[in-house]
Protein backbone atom coordinates (compact mmCIF):
# COMPACT_ATOMS: atom_id res chain seq x y z
CA UNK A 1 0.00 0.00 0.00
CA UNK A 2 1.32 3.47 -0.84
CA UNK A 3 1.20 6.65 1.20
CA UNK A 4 -2.22 7.64 -0.17
CA UNK A 5 -3.78 4.36 1.02
CA UNK A 6 -4.05 2.77 -2.41
CA UNK A 7 -2.88 -0.75 -3.06
CA UNK A 8 -0.31 -1.83 -5.62
CA UNK A 9 -2.00 -2.64 -8.93
CA UNK A 10 -2.74 -6.29 -9.59
CA UNK A 11 -4.08 -8.21 -12.56
CA UNK A 12 -6.95 -10.53 -11.65
CA UNK A 13 -6.90 -13.79 -13.62
CA UNK A 14 -10.04 -15.94 -13.31
CA UNK A 15 -9.50 -19.65 -13.94
CA UNK A 16 -6.60 -22.05 -13.37
CA UNK A 17 -6.47 -24.26 -16.47
CA UNK A 18 -3.63 -24.18 -18.97
CA UNK A 19 -4.69 -20.75 -20.26
CA UNK A 20 -4.98 -19.10 -16.84
CA UNK A 21 -1.85 -20.62 -15.32
CA UNK A 22 0.42 -19.95 -18.31
CA UNK A 23 -1.03 -16.45 -18.64
CA UNK A 24 -0.41 -15.72 -14.98
CA UNK A 25 3.21 -16.83 -15.29
CA UNK A 26 3.76 -14.54 -18.29
CA UNK A 27 2.06 -11.66 -16.46
CA UNK A 28 4.14 -12.20 -13.34
CA UNK A 29 7.27 -11.25 -15.28
CA UNK A 30 6.14 -7.63 -14.76
CA UNK A 31 3.01 -7.53 -12.61
CA UNK A 32 1.52 -8.90 -9.42
CA UNK A 33 -1.25 -11.40 -10.16
CA UNK A 34 -4.23 -12.66 -8.18
CA UNK A 35 -5.31 -16.00 -9.68
CA UNK A 36 -8.88 -16.85 -8.65
CA UNK A 37 -10.41 -20.29 -9.10
CA UNK A 38 -13.70 -21.57 -7.76
CA UNK A 39 -12.39 -24.99 -6.74
CA UNK A 40 -8.96 -26.45 -6.05
CA UNK A 41 -6.36 -24.85 -8.29
CA UNK A 42 -5.74 -28.14 -10.10
CA UNK A 43 -9.38 -28.61 -11.15
CA UNK A 44 -10.02 -27.54 -14.75
CA UNK A 45 -10.96 -28.81 -18.20
CA UNK A 46 -7.22 -28.93 -18.94
CA UNK A 47 -6.85 -31.64 -16.33
CA UNK A 48 -9.24 -33.86 -18.30
CA UNK A 49 -7.62 -33.34 -21.71
CA UNK A 50 -6.33 -36.76 -22.75
CA UNK A 51 -5.33 -36.32 -26.36
CA UNK A 52 -2.53 -33.81 -26.62
CA UNK A 53 -1.30 -30.65 -28.29
CA UNK A 54 -1.35 -30.35 -32.07
CA UNK A 55 1.85 -28.83 -33.43
CA UNK A 56 3.53 -29.12 -36.84
CA UNK A 57 6.90 -30.66 -35.97
CA UNK A 58 7.11 -33.78 -38.14
CA UNK A 59 9.51 -34.15 -41.07
CA UNK A 60 6.56 -34.69 -43.41
CA UNK A 61 4.54 -31.84 -41.89
CA UNK A 62 4.48 -28.09 -42.31
CA UNK A 63 2.60 -25.16 -40.75
CA UNK A 64 0.72 -24.70 -44.02
CA UNK A 65 -0.73 -28.22 -43.75
CA UNK A 66 -1.80 -27.66 -40.15
CA UNK A 67 -3.44 -24.38 -41.15
CA UNK A 68 -5.22 -26.09 -44.04
CA UNK A 69 -6.60 -28.82 -41.74
CA UNK A 70 -7.75 -26.18 -39.23
CA UNK A 71 -9.53 -24.13 -41.90
CA UNK A 72 -11.20 -27.17 -43.45
CA UNK A 73 -12.52 -28.37 -40.10
CA UNK A 74 -13.74 -24.86 -39.19
CA UNK A 75 -16.27 -25.01 -42.07
CA UNK A 76 -15.78 -21.49 -43.37
CA UNK A 77 -15.78 -19.58 -40.07
CA UNK A 78 -12.15 -19.95 -38.96
CA UNK A 79 -10.15 -16.73 -39.29
CA UNK A 80 -7.14 -17.59 -41.53
CA UNK A 81 -4.96 -14.94 -39.86
CA UNK A 82 -5.65 -16.36 -36.41
CA UNK A 83 -5.02 -19.90 -37.63
CA UNK A 84 -1.64 -18.84 -38.98
CA UNK A 85 -0.73 -17.05 -35.74
CA UNK A 86 -1.58 -20.05 -33.58
CA UNK A 87 0.06 -22.67 -35.78
CA UNK A 88 3.29 -20.72 -36.32
CA UNK A 89 3.72 -19.57 -32.71
CA UNK A 90 2.87 -22.97 -31.24
CA UNK A 91 6.19 -24.86 -31.58
CA UNK A 92 8.12 -22.32 -29.52
CA UNK A 93 5.56 -22.49 -26.73
CA UNK A 94 5.62 -26.28 -26.65
CA UNK A 95 9.40 -26.12 -26.31
CA UNK A 96 8.91 -23.75 -23.36
CA UNK A 97 6.71 -26.35 -21.68
CA UNK A 98 9.40 -28.98 -22.14
CA UNK A 99 11.99 -26.62 -20.63
CA UNK A 100 9.65 -26.07 -17.67
CA UNK A 101 9.58 -29.81 -17.04
CA UNK A 102 6.65 -31.21 -19.00
CA UNK A 103 7.24 -34.88 -19.77
CA UNK A 104 5.91 -35.74 -23.23
CA UNK A 105 6.20 -39.11 -24.94
CA UNK A 106 9.33 -39.70 -27.06
CA UNK A 107 9.99 -41.95 -30.03
CA UNK A 108 12.89 -44.34 -30.43
CA UNK A 109 15.14 -41.47 -31.56
CA UNK A 110 14.35 -39.41 -28.48
CA UNK A 111 12.22 -36.94 -30.45
CA UNK A 112 8.72 -35.94 -29.39
CA UNK A 113 6.34 -38.72 -30.42
CA UNK A 114 3.66 -37.50 -32.82
CA UNK A 115 0.22 -39.09 -32.97
CA UNK A 116 -2.70 -38.49 -35.31
CA UNK A 117 -6.28 -37.53 -34.46
CA UNK A 118 -9.47 -36.86 -36.41
CA UNK A 119 -9.25 -34.17 -39.09
CA UNK A 120 -5.43 -34.09 -39.20
CA UNK A 121 -3.63 -34.98 -42.42
CA UNK A 122 -0.33 -35.68 -40.61
CA UNK A 123 0.91 -37.08 -37.31
CA UNK A 124 1.33 -33.94 -35.22
CA UNK A 125 -0.19 -34.47 -31.77
CA UNK A 126 2.29 -34.59 -28.89
CA UNK A 127 1.08 -36.32 -25.76
CA UNK A 128 1.92 -37.58 -22.29
CA UNK A 129 0.42 -41.08 -22.46
CA UNK A 130 -3.33 -40.39 -22.31
CA UNK A 131 -3.19 -37.66 -19.66
CA UNK A 132 -1.54 -34.76 -21.46
CA UNK A 133 -3.70 -32.11 -19.82
CA UNK A 134 -2.87 -33.36 -16.35
CA UNK A 135 0.86 -33.31 -17.10
CA UNK A 136 0.72 -29.74 -18.41
CA UNK A 137 -1.40 -28.67 -15.45
CA UNK A 138 1.08 -30.28 -13.03
CA UNK A 139 4.03 -28.37 -14.44
CA UNK A 140 2.30 -24.99 -14.68
CA UNK A 141 0.71 -25.23 -11.25
CA UNK A 142 4.08 -26.07 -9.70
CA UNK A 143 5.61 -22.93 -11.20
CA UNK A 144 2.61 -20.74 -10.28
CA UNK A 145 2.47 -21.92 -6.67
CA UNK A 146 6.15 -21.11 -6.17
CA UNK A 147 6.09 -17.73 -7.93
CA UNK A 148 6.42 -14.79 -5.51
CA UNK A 149 4.23 -12.47 -7.62
CA UNK A 150 1.29 -14.87 -8.01
CA UNK A 151 -1.33 -15.20 -5.27
CA UNK A 152 -3.64 -18.20 -5.68
CA UNK A 153 -7.20 -17.86 -4.39
CA UNK A 154 -8.85 -21.31 -4.57
CA UNK A 155 -12.50 -21.87 -3.64
CA UNK A 156 -13.41 -18.29 -4.56
CA UNK A 157 -16.22 -17.78 -7.07
CA UNK A 158 -16.24 -14.65 -9.23
CA UNK A 159 -19.85 -13.45 -9.37
CA UNK A 160 -19.44 -10.59 -11.80
CA UNK A 161 -17.22 -8.08 -13.46
CA UNK A 162 -17.53 -4.50 -12.25
CA UNK A 163 -17.48 -2.07 -15.15
CA UNK A 164 -17.58 1.73 -14.97
CA UNK A 165 -18.08 3.75 -18.18
CA UNK A 166 -16.89 0.89 -20.36
CA UNK A 167 -13.81 0.14 -18.26
CA UNK A 168 -13.09 -2.65 -15.81
CA UNK A 169 -13.08 -1.45 -12.20
CA UNK A 170 -13.01 -4.75 -10.32
CA UNK A 171 -14.62 -8.10 -9.63
CA UNK A 172 -17.20 -9.24 -7.10
CA UNK A 173 -16.26 -12.56 -5.49
CA UNK A 174 -18.09 -15.06 -3.30
CA UNK A 175 -15.61 -16.19 -0.65
CA UNK A 176 -15.42 -19.72 0.82
CA UNK A 177 -17.38 -18.47 3.86
CA UNK A 178 -20.06 -17.07 1.49
CA UNK A 179 -19.35 -13.40 2.04
CA UNK A 180 -19.05 -11.04 -0.91
CA UNK A 181 -15.64 -9.52 -1.56
CA UNK A 182 -15.11 -6.63 -3.95
CA UNK A 183 -11.59 -6.67 -5.42
CA UNK A 184 -10.75 -3.40 -7.22
CA UNK A 185 -8.60 -3.73 -10.34
CA UNK A 186 -8.37 -2.14 -13.76
CA UNK A 187 -7.38 -5.36 -15.58
CA UNK A 188 -9.14 -8.74 -15.54
CA UNK A 189 -8.37 -11.81 -17.67
CA UNK A 190 -11.07 -14.45 -18.01
CA UNK A 191 -9.91 -18.03 -18.57
CA UNK A 192 -12.87 -19.82 -17.04
CA UNK A 193 -13.11 -22.72 -19.49
CA UNK A 194 -16.18 -24.37 -20.96
CA UNK A 195 -19.86 -24.97 -20.29
CA UNK A 196 -20.45 -28.68 -20.81
CA UNK A 197 -22.38 -29.09 -17.54
CA UNK A 198 -25.47 -27.53 -19.12
CA UNK A 199 -25.95 -30.93 -20.81
CA UNK A 200 -26.89 -34.22 -19.16
CA UNK A 201 -23.93 -36.07 -20.69
CA UNK A 202 -20.59 -34.30 -20.86
CA UNK A 203 -16.89 -35.05 -20.60
CA UNK A 204 -16.41 -31.78 -18.66
CA UNK A 205 -15.90 -31.58 -14.88
CA UNK A 206 -18.61 -30.06 -12.69
CA UNK A 207 -16.90 -26.64 -12.74
CA UNK A 208 -17.62 -26.15 -16.48
CA UNK A 209 -20.68 -23.92 -16.12
CA UNK A 210 -19.99 -21.09 -18.58
CA UNK A 211 -19.27 -18.46 -15.91
CA UNK A 212 -16.89 -16.34 -17.99
CA UNK A 213 -19.21 -16.03 -20.98
CA UNK A 214 -22.18 -15.22 -18.73
CA UNK A 215 -20.45 -12.49 -16.75
CA UNK A 216 -18.83 -10.95 -19.85
CA UNK A 217 -22.23 -10.88 -21.59
CA UNK A 218 -23.82 -9.16 -18.59
CA UNK A 219 -20.98 -6.63 -18.59
CA UNK A 220 -21.54 -5.72 -22.26
CA UNK A 221 -18.94 -7.73 -24.18
CA UNK A 222 -19.83 -9.29 -27.53
CA UNK A 223 -20.46 -13.04 -27.53
CA UNK A 224 -20.04 -15.02 -30.76
CA UNK A 225 -21.03 -18.38 -32.32
CA UNK A 226 -22.42 -20.01 -29.18
CA UNK A 227 -24.40 -22.56 -31.18
CA UNK A 228 -21.24 -24.51 -32.05
CA UNK A 229 -21.06 -27.11 -29.28
CA UNK A 230 -18.70 -29.94 -30.05
CA UNK A 231 -19.85 -33.38 -28.95
CA UNK A 232 -16.98 -35.77 -28.49
CA UNK A 233 -17.89 -38.96 -30.36
CA UNK A 234 -16.55 -41.41 -27.81
CA UNK A 235 -17.41 -41.17 -24.14
CA UNK A 236 -17.57 -44.38 -22.13
CA UNK A 237 -21.19 -45.56 -22.02
CA UNK A 238 -21.96 -46.74 -18.53
CA UNK A 239 -25.44 -45.97 -17.10
CA UNK A 240 -25.30 -44.09 -13.82
CA UNK A 241 -21.65 -43.07 -14.22
CA UNK A 242 -20.19 -39.70 -15.15
CA UNK A 243 -19.12 -39.52 -18.80
CA UNK A 244 -15.47 -40.55 -19.19
CA UNK A 245 -13.66 -39.45 -22.32
CA UNK A 246 -12.16 -42.08 -24.59
CA UNK A 247 -9.51 -40.02 -26.31
CA UNK A 248 -9.52 -39.20 -30.01
CA UNK A 249 -6.03 -40.67 -29.99
CA UNK A 250 -7.52 -44.15 -29.54
CA UNK A 251 -8.97 -43.89 -33.04
CA UNK A 252 -5.76 -42.25 -34.17
CA UNK A 253 -3.88 -45.41 -33.16
CA UNK A 254 -6.26 -47.64 -35.11
CA UNK A 255 -9.45 -47.96 -33.06
CA UNK A 256 -12.44 -49.10 -35.16
CA UNK A 257 -16.06 -48.08 -34.60
CA UNK A 258 -18.60 -50.89 -34.91
CA UNK A 259 -22.30 -51.41 -34.32
CA UNK A 260 -23.34 -53.92 -31.67
CA UNK A 261 -23.53 -56.65 -34.33
CA UNK A 262 -19.91 -55.96 -35.33
CA UNK A 263 -20.38 -53.91 -38.52
CA UNK A 264 -17.81 -51.18 -39.23
CA UNK A 265 -20.02 -48.25 -40.18
CA UNK A 266 -17.88 -45.13 -40.74
CA UNK A 267 -17.30 -46.00 -44.39
CA UNK A 268 -20.94 -45.03 -45.02
CA UNK A 269 -20.34 -41.53 -43.67
CA UNK A 270 -16.75 -40.67 -44.59
CA UNK A 271 -15.18 -43.44 -46.73
CA UNK A 272 -11.87 -41.62 -47.12
CA UNK A 273 -11.11 -40.71 -43.50
CA UNK A 274 -13.30 -43.30 -41.75
CA UNK A 275 -12.74 -43.12 -37.96
CA UNK A 276 -10.32 -40.23 -38.44
CA UNK A 277 -12.98 -37.89 -39.81
CA UNK A 278 -13.51 -34.67 -37.79
CA UNK A 279 -15.44 -34.98 -34.56
CA UNK A 280 -18.70 -33.54 -35.87
CA UNK A 281 -18.81 -36.11 -38.67
CA UNK A 282 -18.10 -39.02 -36.35
CA UNK A 283 -20.52 -37.85 -33.65
CA UNK A 284 -23.35 -37.44 -36.18
CA UNK A 285 -22.59 -40.86 -37.64
CA UNK A 286 -22.80 -42.51 -34.23
CA UNK A 287 -25.97 -40.60 -33.35
CA UNK A 288 -27.56 -41.68 -36.64
CA UNK A 289 -26.66 -45.32 -36.08
CA UNK A 290 -28.05 -45.30 -32.55
CA UNK A 291 -31.34 -43.79 -33.65
CA UNK A 292 -31.63 -46.08 -36.66
CA UNK A 293 -30.95 -49.26 -34.72
CA UNK A 294 -32.31 -48.33 -31.31
CA UNK A 295 -29.06 -49.36 -29.66
CA UNK A 296 -27.81 -47.69 -26.45
CA UNK A 297 -24.23 -47.32 -27.70
CA UNK A 298 -21.73 -48.33 -30.38
CA UNK A 299 -18.43 -50.16 -29.90
CA UNK A 300 -14.89 -48.85 -30.17
CA UNK A 301 -12.75 -51.88 -30.99
CA UNK A 302 -9.05 -51.81 -30.07
CA UNK A 303 -8.64 -55.53 -29.38
CA UNK A 304 -6.30 -55.87 -32.37
CA UNK A 305 -3.78 -53.43 -30.85
CA UNK A 306 -2.64 -55.76 -28.07
CA UNK A 307 -2.50 -55.48 -24.29
CA UNK A 308 1.11 -54.27 -24.01
CA UNK A 309 0.60 -51.39 -26.44
CA UNK A 310 -2.72 -50.36 -24.87
CA UNK A 311 -1.35 -50.34 -21.34
CA UNK A 312 1.62 -48.22 -22.38
CA UNK A 313 -0.17 -45.77 -24.71
CA UNK A 314 -3.46 -45.45 -22.83
CA UNK A 315 -2.81 -46.36 -19.19
CA UNK A 316 -5.54 -44.15 -17.73
CA UNK A 317 -8.17 -45.35 -20.19
CA UNK A 318 -7.06 -48.95 -19.67
CA UNK A 319 -7.39 -48.71 -15.87
CA UNK A 320 -10.70 -46.84 -15.97
CA UNK A 321 -12.26 -49.38 -18.31
CA UNK A 322 -11.11 -52.19 -16.01
CA UNK A 323 -12.99 -50.53 -13.15
CA UNK A 324 -16.09 -51.01 -15.31
CA UNK A 325 -15.17 -54.66 -16.03
CA UNK A 326 -13.98 -53.93 -19.58
CA UNK A 327 -10.62 -55.43 -20.53
CA UNK A 328 -10.03 -53.44 -23.70
CA UNK A 329 -7.50 -55.91 -25.15
CA UNK A 330 -10.38 -58.43 -25.24
CA UNK A 331 -13.60 -56.41 -25.13
CA UNK A 332 -14.71 -53.54 -27.37
CA UNK A 333 -15.42 -50.30 -25.48
CA UNK A 334 -19.08 -49.14 -25.38
CA UNK A 335 -19.17 -45.46 -26.37
CA UNK A 336 -21.66 -42.63 -26.98
CA UNK A 337 -21.22 -38.95 -27.90
CA UNK A 338 -21.13 -36.40 -25.06
CA UNK A 339 -20.91 -32.60 -24.91
CA UNK A 340 -17.24 -31.69 -24.90
CA UNK A 341 -16.22 -28.21 -26.08
CA UNK A 342 -17.70 -24.79 -26.83
CA UNK A 343 -16.26 -23.28 -30.00
CA UNK A 344 -17.91 -19.90 -29.41
CA UNK A 345 -17.35 -17.41 -26.62
CA UNK A 346 -16.27 -13.87 -25.79
CA UNK A 347 -15.11 -12.01 -28.91
CA UNK A 348 -11.47 -10.91 -28.75
CA UNK A 349 -8.88 -9.50 -31.08
CA UNK A 350 -5.63 -11.27 -31.92
CA UNK A 351 -4.24 -10.34 -28.51
CA UNK A 352 -7.10 -11.36 -26.24
CA UNK A 353 -8.64 -7.89 -25.89
CA UNK A 354 -12.44 -7.68 -25.60
CA UNK A 355 -14.81 -4.74 -26.18
CA UNK A 356 -14.46 -3.68 -22.55
CA UNK A 357 -11.34 -1.71 -21.70
CA UNK A 358 -9.23 -3.75 -19.30
CA UNK A 359 -11.02 -7.05 -19.97
CA UNK A 360 -9.14 -9.85 -21.72
CA UNK A 361 -10.28 -13.40 -22.46
CA UNK A 362 -8.30 -16.53 -23.33
CA UNK A 363 -8.88 -20.26 -23.71
CA UNK A 364 -12.22 -21.96 -24.23
CA UNK A 365 -14.20 -19.05 -22.81
CA UNK A 366 -12.96 -16.82 -25.64
CA UNK A 367 -13.75 -16.69 -29.35
CA UNK A 368 -10.43 -15.72 -30.92
CA UNK A 369 -11.39 -17.00 -34.37
CA UNK A 370 -9.39 -20.24 -34.49
CA UNK A 371 -12.10 -22.89 -34.21
CA UNK A 372 -14.82 -21.47 -36.43
CA UNK A 373 -17.78 -23.83 -36.68
CA UNK A 374 -15.84 -26.88 -35.46
CA UNK A 375 -12.59 -27.32 -33.53
CA UNK A 376 -9.81 -29.45 -34.98
CA UNK A 377 -8.76 -32.07 -32.42
CA UNK A 378 -5.99 -31.00 -29.99
CA UNK A 379 -5.96 -27.40 -31.22
CA UNK A 380 -7.45 -26.20 -27.91
CA UNK A 381 -4.38 -26.58 -25.69
CA UNK A 382 -2.28 -25.02 -28.45
CA UNK A 383 -4.64 -22.05 -28.68
CA UNK A 384 -4.55 -21.63 -24.89
CA UNK A 385 -0.75 -21.43 -24.89
CA UNK A 386 -0.59 -18.94 -27.74
CA UNK A 387 -3.18 -16.52 -26.35
CA UNK A 388 -1.89 -16.84 -22.81
CA UNK A 389 1.30 -15.20 -24.02
CA UNK A 390 -0.31 -12.81 -26.49
CA UNK A 391 -2.78 -11.45 -23.93
CA UNK A 392 -0.04 -11.06 -21.32
CA UNK A 393 2.06 -9.09 -23.78
CA UNK A 394 -0.95 -6.93 -24.62
CA UNK A 395 -1.53 -6.20 -20.94
CA UNK A 396 2.13 -5.28 -20.52
CA UNK A 397 1.91 -2.96 -23.55
CA UNK A 398 -1.51 -1.42 -22.90
CA UNK A 399 -0.49 0.10 -19.58
CA UNK A 400 -3.98 0.03 -18.09
CA UNK A 401 -3.03 -1.08 -14.58
CA UNK A 402 -3.57 1.60 -11.97
CA UNK A 403 -3.36 1.60 -8.17
CA UNK A 404 -6.65 0.53 -6.60
CA UNK A 405 -8.38 0.83 -3.27
CA UNK A 406 -8.23 -2.03 -0.82
CA UNK A 407 -10.66 -4.86 -1.33
CA UNK A 408 -13.71 -4.81 0.90
CA UNK A 409 -16.05 -7.47 2.27
CA UNK A 410 -19.80 -7.30 2.45
CA UNK A 411 -21.30 -9.66 5.04
CA UNK A 412 -23.94 -11.95 3.60
CA UNK A 413 -26.75 -11.85 6.14
CA UNK A 414 -29.34 -13.85 4.22
CA UNK A 415 -29.61 -17.13 6.07
CA UNK A 416 -32.22 -18.85 3.94
CA UNK A 417 -30.87 -21.11 1.20
CA UNK A 418 -32.58 -22.02 -2.03
CA UNK A 419 -33.65 -25.66 -2.17
CA UNK A 420 -34.66 -25.62 -5.82
CA UNK A 421 -31.22 -25.67 -7.44
CA UNK A 422 -31.16 -29.39 -8.29
CA UNK A 423 -34.70 -29.23 -9.71
CA UNK A 424 -33.91 -26.30 -12.00
CA UNK A 425 -30.53 -27.79 -13.00
CA UNK A 426 -32.09 -31.11 -13.95
CA UNK A 427 -34.72 -29.42 -16.08
CA UNK A 428 -32.19 -27.18 -17.84
CA UNK A 429 -29.90 -30.10 -18.69
CA UNK A 430 -32.79 -32.20 -19.94
CA UNK A 431 -34.02 -29.42 -22.25
CA UNK A 432 -30.54 -28.82 -23.66
CA UNK A 433 -29.84 -32.51 -24.21
CA UNK A 434 -33.19 -33.32 -25.81
CA UNK A 435 -33.66 -30.22 -27.96
CA UNK A 436 -30.21 -28.68 -28.56
CA UNK A 437 -28.03 -31.71 -29.20
CA UNK A 438 -26.12 -33.18 -32.12
CA UNK A 439 -29.07 -32.84 -34.52
CA UNK A 440 -31.51 -29.95 -34.18
CA UNK A 441 -34.77 -28.76 -35.66
CA UNK A 442 -36.29 -25.32 -35.47
CA UNK A 443 -39.53 -26.38 -33.76
CA UNK A 444 -37.60 -28.04 -30.92
CA UNK A 445 -35.24 -25.07 -30.65
CA UNK A 446 -38.20 -22.69 -30.30
CA UNK A 447 -39.63 -24.80 -27.49
CA UNK A 448 -36.22 -24.91 -25.84
CA UNK A 449 -35.93 -21.13 -26.02
CA UNK A 450 -39.25 -20.68 -24.20
CA UNK A 451 -38.42 -23.25 -21.53
CA UNK A 452 -34.93 -21.90 -20.89
CA UNK A 453 -36.19 -18.34 -20.64
CA UNK A 454 -38.74 -19.45 -18.04
CA UNK A 455 -35.95 -21.19 -16.10
CA UNK A 456 -33.71 -18.13 -16.34
CA UNK A 457 -36.42 -15.76 -15.12
CA UNK A 458 -37.21 -18.09 -12.24
CA UNK A 459 -33.55 -18.26 -11.25
CA UNK A 460 -33.24 -14.48 -11.43
CA UNK A 461 -35.98 -14.22 -8.82
CA UNK A 462 -34.27 -16.80 -6.62
CA UNK A 463 -30.95 -14.93 -6.78
CA UNK A 464 -32.70 -11.81 -5.49
CA UNK A 465 -34.45 -13.62 -2.65
CA UNK A 466 -32.18 -16.35 -1.30
CA UNK A 467 -28.70 -16.45 0.14
CA UNK A 468 -26.27 -16.38 -2.80
CA UNK A 469 -24.41 -19.65 -2.96
CA UNK A 470 -22.03 -20.92 -5.61
CA UNK A 471 -24.41 -23.56 -6.91
CA UNK A 472 -27.25 -21.04 -7.32
CA UNK A 473 -25.03 -18.48 -9.07
CA UNK A 474 -23.48 -21.14 -11.31
CA UNK A 475 -26.94 -22.31 -12.32
CA UNK A 476 -27.93 -18.77 -13.25
CA UNK A 477 -24.82 -18.59 -15.46
CA UNK A 478 -25.72 -21.93 -17.02
CA UNK A 479 -29.19 -20.65 -17.90
CA UNK A 480 -27.63 -17.47 -19.32
CA UNK A 481 -25.29 -19.34 -21.67
CA UNK A 482 -27.99 -21.89 -22.57
CA UNK A 483 -30.19 -19.02 -23.72
CA UNK A 484 -27.34 -17.64 -25.84
CA UNK A 485 -26.76 -21.07 -27.42
CA UNK A 486 -30.42 -21.53 -28.33
CA UNK A 487 -30.84 -17.99 -29.64
CA UNK A 488 -27.72 -18.41 -31.76
CA UNK A 489 -28.98 -21.75 -33.09
CA UNK A 490 -32.32 -20.19 -34.04
CA UNK A 491 -30.56 -17.28 -35.73
CA UNK A 492 -28.60 -19.69 -37.95
CA UNK A 493 -31.07 -20.97 -40.53
CA UNK A 494 -28.65 -23.26 -42.39
CA UNK A 495 -26.47 -26.12 -41.19
CA UNK A 496 -22.78 -25.40 -40.78
CA UNK A 497 -20.10 -27.30 -38.89
CA UNK A 498 -21.38 -28.45 -35.52
CA UNK A 499 -24.81 -26.88 -36.07
CA UNK A 500 -26.72 -29.63 -37.90
CA UNK A 501 -30.36 -28.92 -38.76
CA UNK A 502 -32.60 -31.88 -39.58
CA UNK A 503 -34.46 -29.70 -42.09
CA UNK A 504 -31.26 -29.30 -44.15
CA UNK A 505 -30.61 -32.99 -44.60
CA UNK A 506 -26.93 -32.35 -43.90
CA UNK A 507 -26.44 -29.66 -46.57
CA UNK A 508 -23.91 -27.10 -45.41
CA UNK A 509 -24.23 -23.33 -45.71
CA UNK A 510 -21.69 -22.35 -48.41
CA UNK A 511 -21.23 -18.81 -47.04
CA UNK A 512 -21.76 -18.83 -43.27
CA UNK A 513 -21.57 -15.73 -41.09
CA UNK A 514 -20.98 -15.29 -37.40
CA UNK A 515 -23.81 -14.96 -34.89
CA UNK A 516 -23.06 -12.18 -32.39
CA UNK A 517 -24.90 -11.06 -29.25
CA UNK A 518 -24.36 -8.02 -27.05
CA UNK A 519 -26.46 -6.50 -24.30
CA UNK A 520 -27.61 -2.96 -24.99
CA UNK A 521 -27.66 -2.17 -21.28
CA UNK A 522 -24.90 -3.91 -19.30
CA UNK A 523 -25.88 -5.26 -15.90
CA UNK A 524 -24.59 -7.55 -13.18
CA UNK A 525 -25.90 -9.71 -10.37
CA UNK A 526 -23.97 -7.75 -7.76
CA UNK A 527 -26.42 -4.85 -7.72
CA UNK A 528 -29.19 -7.14 -6.57
CA UNK A 529 -26.96 -8.98 -4.12
CA UNK A 530 -25.65 -5.95 -2.24
CA UNK A 531 -28.43 -3.38 -2.71
CA UNK A 532 -29.60 -3.98 0.86
CA UNK A 533 -26.08 -3.29 2.12
CA UNK A 534 -25.65 0.14 0.58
Amino acid sequence: MNAEGACSPVVVVVGSGIAGLRHALYLAEKHDVVLITKKAAVESNTNYAQGGIAVALGADDAPELHIEDTLRTGAGLTDPKIAEIVVREGPELVRELVEMGADFARDERGELALGREGGHSRNRVIHSADQTGREVERVLLHHAESHPRITLRPYHFVIDLLVNEGKVSGVAVLTPDEEIEVIPTSVVSLSTGGLGRIFLYTTNPEIATGDGVAMAYRAGARIRDMEFIQFHPTALARPGSAAFLISEAVRGEGGILRTLDGERFMERYDPERMELAPRDVVARAIDTELKKRGDPYVLLDVTHLGKEFLQKRFPHIYRTCLVHDIAIEKDPIPVVPAAHYSCGGIVTDANGRTDIVGLYAIGETASHGLHGANRLASNSLLEALVFARRAARAIHADGLLTPAEQSRRIPNSRSQRCGLVDLYAGRLRTVMSQKVGIFRNRAALSRAEAEIEAIRVGLERLVKIFRPTRDLLELFNMAEVARLIVRSALARTRSVGLHALEEDGGRQDPAPRHTVWQRKEPTNLLGELIREKR
